[in-house]
């Protein structure tokens, strides 16, 4: 049992996660030509994204090496993200599936305000992210709403500011399912190419460690 200091006491952060793979350049640039191929014969969906292309979930199951190490760095990036985040009391053993899109945006497309429940965890990697923003421009931007004052009778940035991240060719971002956010339309030349990705839960075993103290 733990007790409170006077005044503010900040409680459950939200997670997100962060890598910056090394081997990127080549693997993106394989990546780049397997979804470039693809968008010639699919006609893609229409879910968040507004305009632009999205492809359907199955992309960790296309040929090529490139996709198998993505699909490498994404189960990693995802058993840091659980081992990290959970509750050190416990053990936790899950069963789970993975989903996988592709999505490719030119000039003005943007991805509205969503979240990706029931994921347990959602990602993103970019394999291009275009051209970066300008100064005092949010081109591209993806922006991560605090979830505790979102749903509120004001703006959630009149008490929190919204977090903002400068997407990177190689960068991969985990945060939970819940989380809500967005992607502010693109305003470069050229195309910007990610992946997104979810993690749900089959089924899970959990174990009481006993007294962490």
């Amino acid at each position: 049992m733990g007790e409170l200091d006077d005044g503010l006491n900040a409680m459950f952060a939200s997670p997100i996660w962060c890598k910056h793979w090394a081997d990127a350049p080549a693997v993106n640039a394989e990546l780049a030509t397997i979804i470039q191929a693809k968008m010639e014969f699919a006609p893609g969906l229409n879910l968040s994204n507004i305009g632009g292309w999205h492809s359907d979930g199955d992309l960790l199951r296309w040929p090529g090496a490139a996709v198998e190490t993505l699909a490498d760095w994404v189960s990693q990036g995802c058993q840091q993200m659980i081992e990290q985040s959970r509750n050190p009391a416990f053990s936790i053993s899950l069963k789970t599936s993975f989903s996988c899109w592709a999505n490719v945006s030119g000039k003005g497309a943007y991805s509205s305000m969503h979240n990706h429940n029931p994921a347990l965890f959602s990602g993103v990697y970019y394999v291009d992210p275009g051209e970066p923003a300008a100064p005092q421009s949010k081109s591209g931007l993806i922006e991560f709403m605090d979830p505790r004052v979102l749903a509120g009778p004001v703006p959630s940035q009149a008490f929190h500011p919204p977090v903002l991240l400068q997407p990177k060719a190689g960068m991969m971002l985990i945060f939970p399912g819940w989380l809500m956010h967005f992607v502010h339309p693109y305003q470069g030349s050229g195309q910007r190419i990610s992946i997104a990705f979810n993690l749900r839960v089959k089924s899970y075993d959990l174990n009481d460690l006993g007294s962490t103290g």
